[in-house]
């Protein structure tokens, strides 16, 4: 949707910017804390409260390793300052995205090579 409304937007100097972040020191594991009481698990639906613990622990140590939201924040504020689509805030998670769309590349050419798709190979798409 974003990428949409980049385009749409930017004859009428409406920028849109895209955020990718990888891990940021927050607490988001936390946000049950913050939903309403109604809307809150009873606990009996848990399966295992040892599991459960040391998955937590594990997403908390992932997150204490993460960026600091400063750090993101003055991120965001240099990329929309350069106009930028997307801003990523870590530049090493760049491989394991090129691996994921070399997949997707992939899954192109072979739907490219389906005689069930022959009618659409070539077909203009209206407005791109």
């Amino acid at each position: 949707m974003s990428e949409s409304w980049h385009a749409e937007l930017q004859p009428h100097n409406i920028q849109v910017s895209v955020l990718c972040p990888g891990f940021v020191k927050t607490r988001i594991n936390l946000s049950q804390r913050n939903k309403p009481a109604q809307y809150k698990s009873d606990g009996a639906a848990t399966s295992n409260s040892a599991e459960i613990t040391a998955m937590a622990q594990q997403m908390q140590a992932v997150l204490d390793s993460g960026l600091n939201p400063e750090i993101v924040g003055r991120r965001v504020v240099e990329a929309i300052q350069a106009n930028e689509l997307y801003i990523f805030t870590h530049p090493n998670y760049r491989k394991m995205v090129q691996k994921r769309f070399a997949a997707i590349d992939a899954a192109f050419e072979r739907s490219a090579a389906s005689p069930l798709l022959v009618s659409v190979v070539d077909e203009e798409i209206p407005g791109l």
